[in-house]
């Protein structure tokens, strides 16, 4: 209930909403492109989830494993290769891969099977960057990154300054000028197609991550009682109730903007 998984799950939820409202039936496909991560900085503990899932990786459910007739394909290729392009709001975008894909992709693909989305629902995530120089520069920083990882070498990466130690981050200040953007695409079968932009005020791993778990703390909390629990996701556990409250949601009450605004096409 951070930013792995909150804008992906609750993101998809609402576009998948507002396509069934604009072209009168789900969605067959939703592709997740990262557009911007303006200012955005590790922490020194995701980075060692990260070296720890690496070393340690966490066997995979298999989607068997969800008790329900809906399925969903997850598509691990789109993005895989930066010459991939998409059109996004009139302007050609270059696709590179998205770290949190392998966090983000099965909560919704569980979300799909508790929710009933659609049956065979394709999704997929990628970086759709503005040139074919950053995507390169995407895709070679996060395979050389991994293979460090991979390797154990962390210390060296740290003593060197590459990134950060363990509880370092991004100052207050630093975090409040961040910002990210996602763009989902949902076609249909028919071809019919609409766009969900999500966009986030503060840095992902220390602003939004902050309140997308104390908002769905509260929620929780208001719900007690009132649901069966169970392996849930935040789509799945609140749904529109938890974007209720991240629409209202700030870091600072005297901030203009909400933490999260979000725009259909």
């Amino acid at each position: 209930a951070g930013f792995d998984s909150v804008p992906s799950d609750i993101g998809t939820m609402l576009a998948i909403k507002h396509h069934k409202q604009k072209h009168g039936a789900p969605p067959s496909q939703i592709r997740t492109y990262v557009t911007s991560m303006r200012g955005a900085r590790f922490q020194g503990g995701t980075v060692d989830t990260l070296a720890h899932e690496l070393a340690e990786p966490i066997r995979p459910v298999k989607p068997s494993s969800i008790r329900s007739a809906t399925k969903t394909k997850i598509d691990w290729t789109h993005g895989t290769r930066p010459w991939q392009t998409v059109s996004l709001k009139g302007k050609k975008r270059y696709l590179s891969p998205f770290i949190m894909a392998g966090a983000n992709c099965p909560i919704v693909r569980r979300s799909n099977g508790l929710l009933n989305y659609h049956d065979g629902l394709v999704y997929s995530e990628a970086m759709a960057l503005p040139s074919l120089k950053f995507a390169v520069q995407n895709f070679a920083v996060l395979g050389l990154g991994t293979s460090l990882l991979k390797m154990g070498m962390l210390d060296f990466l740290r003593k060197r300054g590459m990134v950060p130690e363990t509880g370092a981050g991004p100052t207050l200040k630093q975090a409040r000028r961040a910002s990210y953007e996602y763009v989902i695409v949902a076609t249909g079968d028919d071809g019919s197609r609409s766009e969900t932009t999500w966009r986030g005020n503060g840095d992902p791993s220390a602003i939004a991550t902050t309140i997308f778990l104390v908002e769905t703390a509260l929620g929780l909390l208001a719900k007690r009682g009132s649901s069966e629990g169970g392996v849930l996701t935040p789509a799945a556990a609140l749904g529109e109730d938890l974007w209720a409250r991240l629409e209202n949601a700030k870091w600072d009450a005297a901030d203009e903007a909400p933490a999260v605004t979000v725009e259909h096409s």
